[in-house]
């Protein structure tokens, strides 16, 4: 069997005898004394669960906690790390002082005992949270050092120098967190927030994201940490080559993790230096929305280390490279994330891209790539799939929409055809297939899909009735149902009413609300609107649309709802009622004729005249109130408002 090796099985028995152990020991609720001294312990952690470790000081130390995913099931997963005071609640990701949330690698949570929410005699709580959709092991381990931990002197010079290059540029106006802690005068980087030092005083983990230093890469200075292993810069408006920058990088022993998302990096990608880096052992590197250009090195992608590459919104051109470039069995890759997107790469998709076995999140929209997908897929825990706003073509792989894991899939504006799959994996989330030459009918399986919560099918060729018409509670945690401009037809049925898009409340997302949408509009739909969609708390109403089908006007006077609806606009009868109360029908653009000019020009007039005439009586209405006013009111108080408007009785 493909991928099987003694060393996997091995793994997978002391992993899920560990992992036991830990159930049996209540790790699952309870916290878990943690040492202090830097014994490792090893955890399996579920998705969504989070394992609690609680961490004793005694007098005023420096904490350092480290947490590491390992390969279960031959696997590396995501974990994350946050942690607490105990007793202000349980720590996780909507609530810690302090958190480490990469998405691969290594995460660490820094204590500095100069930090104002440190504490000297007490008791810390860490949470190890499985961000993964599957079980993923885990090694931890915490130190705790009475010892006062500074800076080596000359790396300390290293960082004064920094501030004074990239943040003495602005005035006063930058580098507003450092400047908060000293500026130029604050240069002990083991205790700035989010960095971190060993016990010798060497910096290993530099983050000044967000502090808006203006200044050319400081390789000079950025080179004095010896032992540096991440250097995360997102945010700022630091320019360099990039082939200068990971070149001189290449020179730190140990440096795994780079990150500058949104500075004004430039130069060409495909490079020596670039190469240079990886070599070196680079697991992660995140250049997004820079000036990159170049296409994509095979070094790279052929990596055996590398588990993270974030090159979105650069410049990047040319093919991603073929499957011969690619790790392959029995060396496998260890690549979890791949962003590629908002570039102009072209060519095809590599089957090896739908194959890596470790693969998580893949992004390569918006590119100008072409041709088929791969249907050999075999990405066994690929969970997030964005494809969208590229010519892709051909039909949606079956076994890519049943993969086990899989929660988000986005096709939007392609050329995708065939049919649909009818057996999608039941961890679907968000199905965006909008924008493309899809036929055939909507697979009824959908509908009972209850973690489905997000489906666009819009603007494709698909025909037939609506899904899950003859279910008790179709799509039950649907909360966008976009269907529009097919070749739909039937009616609406009322099972529908039971559609989470009608029962569930608005979510709130950033702080801003978002309504649920319903938007069946421009199909052959036809029937009765369902009573249903006219009775509605304004405050919960979703955003309905029924236009462009061929819909019988509904009895029902409450249409505040459906506006725009028009019922006749597809030539059905529309009811009406005579001056003796009798029901007249009349035909609507059946027989293709309109009103003439004629026609037209006398109801303007009339509507005019009609107007000029309201108009007339309001005037001498309003006169014939004023008159009356001044003769019953006498020494009224002018200076309240709405006095004037008033009448006695």
């Amino acid at each position: 069997m493909r991928g099987f090796t003694w060393t996997r099985l091995l793994h997978v028995v002391v992993w899920t005898c560990t992992w036991w152990t830990a159930r049996a020991q209540g790790n699952q609720g309870e916290p878990e004394t943690m040492p202090t001294n830097g014994t490792q312990r090893l955890g399996i952690v579920g998705p969504g669960e989070s394992h609690l470790y609680v961490l004793q000081v005694n007098g005023p130390s420096d904490v350092t906690v480290v947490v590491e995913p390992t390969p279960y099931t031959g696997v590396m997963g995501d974990v994350d790390l946050y942690c607490d005071r105990r007793g202000f609640g349980t720590p996780g990701p909507l609530q810690a002082a302090w958190s480490s949330d990469r998405g691969s690698g290594f995460d660490v949570v820094f204590i500095s005992r100069n930090d104002r929410l440190a504490i000297e005699q007490g008791e810390y709580i860490c949470a190890v949270y499985g961000y993964s959709n599957f079980p993923v092991g885990y090694t931890i381990y915490a130190e705790v050092s009475p010892e006062t931990r500074e800076l080596q002197v000359a790396q300390r010079a290293a960082a004064g120098r920094i501030f004074q290059e990239c943040c003495d540029t602005e005035g006063n106006s930058n580098c507003l967190r450092w400047r908060g802690m000293g500026g130029s005068g604050f240069t002990d980087m083991c205790h700035y927030p989010s960095s971190m030092c060993d016990a010798k005083g060497n910096l290993v983990l530099l983050d000044l994201s967000r502090e808006g230093l203006r200044c050319q890469f400081p390789m000079e200075e950025i080179l004095q940490f010896k032992e540096l292993h991440a250097l995360i810069l997102d945010v700022n408006a630091i320019s360099g080559d990039v082939e200068e920058i990971a070149q001189g990088l290449s020179e730190l022993h140990g440096f795994e993790r780079l990150s500058m998302i949104r500075n004004s990096i430039s130069g060409d990608l495909n490079s020596a230096g670039v190469c240079a880096l990886v070599r070196s052992g680079l697991q992660s590197l995140d250049l997004q929305r820079n000036e990159i250009q170049g296409s994509i090195p095979e070094c790279l992608v052929g990596s055996q280390r590398i588990e993270e590459i974030k090159l979105g919104s650069n410049q990047l051109t040319g093919a991603i490279p073929p499957d011969s470039a690619w790790p392959t069995y029995p060396v496998e890759s260890r690549l979890r994330t791949l962003i590629l997107a908002n570039n102009q790469i072209e060519g095809q998709i590599p089957d090896a891209i739908l194959n890596l076995p470790s693969l998580v999140f893949l992004d390569l929209s918006s590119n100008q790539l072409e041709g088929p997908l791969s249907q050999g897929f075999s990405a066994s825990f690929l969970q997030h799939v964005t494809l969208a706003s590229n010519r892709l073509s051909g039909s949606i792989p079956e076994r890519l929409a049943a993969a086990r894991l899989l929660e988000t899939l986005n096709l939007y504006d392609n050329n995708m055809s065939g049919l649909l799959p009818t057996n999608w994996t039941s961890s679907i989330r968000k199905l965006d297939l909008g924008l493309n030459e899809i036929s055939g009918l909507i697979p009824q399986t959908l509908a009972d899909h209850k973690n489905l919560v997000f489906l666009w099918l819009d603007r494709n060729r698909l025909s037939g009735g609506l899904p899950g018409v003859e279910m008790e509670t179709p799509f039950q945690s649907l909360r966008l149902f976009n269907i529009s401009e097919n070749e739909l037809s039937g009616s609406i049925p009322d099972s529908y009413s039971n559609m989470g898009v009608f029962t569930l409340s608005p979510s709130l997302t950033a702080g801003q609300v978002l309504h649920n949408t319903f938007d069946v509009s421009v199909n052959r739909l036809s029937g009765e609107v369902p009573s249903f969609l006219l009775r509605f708390d304004p405050s919960r109403t979703p955003n309905i649309n029924l236009n462009g089908n061929q819909f019988v006007c509904p009895e029902e006077t409450n249409m505040l709802y459906l506006q725009d609806l028009d019922c006749t606009a597809s030539g059905e009868r529309e009811v009406s009622t005579s001056s003796d109360g009798e029901s007249l029908e009349t035909e609507s653009e059946e027989n293709g004729e309109g009103l003439s000019g004629g026609d037209i020009a006398g109801i303007v007039i009339s509507c005019v005249v009609v107007v000029a005439l309201l108009a007339m009586g309001v005037y001498f209405f309003m006169q014939r109130k004023k008159q009356k006013a001044s003769v019953n009111f006498v020494d009224l108080d002018d200076s309240v408002p709405g006095h004037q408007e008033l009448a006695l009785p």
